[in-house]
């Protein structure tokens, strides 16, 4: 089925004001974006220690992203040949798969770890239009100077004032990707259920907030749905100090964690080759939209 681009409809701000309070409801209650907001700087010394494994701990791997921007490509959510600004691009997996459909990117991301691991990856592929940003994305110029915006699992923009200020930066068209709440592996869910003493988040509902404030206000989301097949196959001693710096993000002990740790990987340890293998499946939800023509400064009726 091919998405058509549409018109933004009239807003409904009294359904606006209904999704934005659930989804403020839904990030003051997540511990994970409490901890974000509070200690920025964990977060950061995190994103910069595991640059190199990230997106194989969260299932971005390279057939995850070359199924996205496939799938963008072919729904007309994103035209060949036009300009994409990938924010919080990560280790930059998603910006190669989408400068391998003929697109120009700016890879944008305010971790030195992932914008040099973006970097080692271009060294390779000169064959690539990407250009690479290290910053914070509040701190572009609100002017739409590429086509399109795209933010995967990137939490800043999950929220209507992160879905406004995307779209300052898109002339076209916005994508968010995200979740369905399914983890792709159940190994942090695992270690997170042994070690901290509140449930681990669900994030299912980011998409359905996402959804519901954008259709109320006249956006005309047009949402899909990918489930992908991947392989996590990753060195044990990557994946041990993964989980052992995020963890200790909130402050777990780090001699209970390493036994429990190291208990949740065993069954999956090829020992043999030292690796941690793992088969799942990435289960996203991809929402895109075209911003208000006009660019107005609050969301609202076009």
């Amino acid at each position: 089925m091919t998405l058509e681009m549409t018109l933004p409809h009239q807003a409904d701000n009294q359904r606006m004001a209904f999704w934005e309070t659930c989804w403020k409801h839904l990030l003051n209650g997540s511990l994970l974006r409490q901890t974000q907001k509070k200690t920025p700087e964990q977060w950061q010394i995190f994103y910069n220690r595991v640059a190199g494994i990230w997106s194989s701990m969260a299932g971005i791997t390279a057939k995850t992203a070359t199924a996205i921007a496939g799938h963008l490509v072919q729904e007309q959510v994103i035209k060949k040949g036009g300009t994409v600004l990938d924010i919080g691009c990560g280790p930059g997996t998603l910006t190669l798969a989408l400068a391998e459909q003929d697109m120009q990117v700016t890879a944008l991301d305010n971790s030195q770890g992932m914008i040099q691991v973006v970097k080692q990856k271009l060294s390779d592929r000169r064959d690539l239009a990407v250009h690479t940003i290290f910053g914070d994305w509040r701190a572009l110029p609100e002017t739409p100077v590429h086509d399109a915006a795209i933010a995967a699992f990137f939490p800043e923009a999950c929220s209507p004032d992160g879905i406004h200020h995307m779209e300052t930066l898109a002339a076209d068209t916005c994508v968010l990707v995200m979740g369905d709440g399914t983890d792709t592996f159940s190994l942090r869910r695992q270690i997170w259920d042994r070690v901290m003493p509140v449930p681990c988040p669900a994030g299912g509902f980011h998409h359905v907030c996402a959804a519901g404030y954008l259709t109320a206000a006249g956006r005309a989301p047009r949402v899909s749905r990918l489930s992908i097949p991947v392989t996590l196959d990753v060195d044990e001693a990557a994946a041990n100090a993964f989980f052992h710096a995020y963890f200790s993000m909130f402050g777990v002990p780090a001699g209970n964690l390493g036994a429990v740790i190291q208990e949740e990987l065993s069954p999956c340890l090829d020992r043999g080759r030292g690796r941690v293998c793992l088969e799942g499946t990435a289960h996203l939800v991809i929402t895109g939209w075209c911003p208000c023509p006009s660019q107005v400064r609050s969301i609202g009726p076009c």
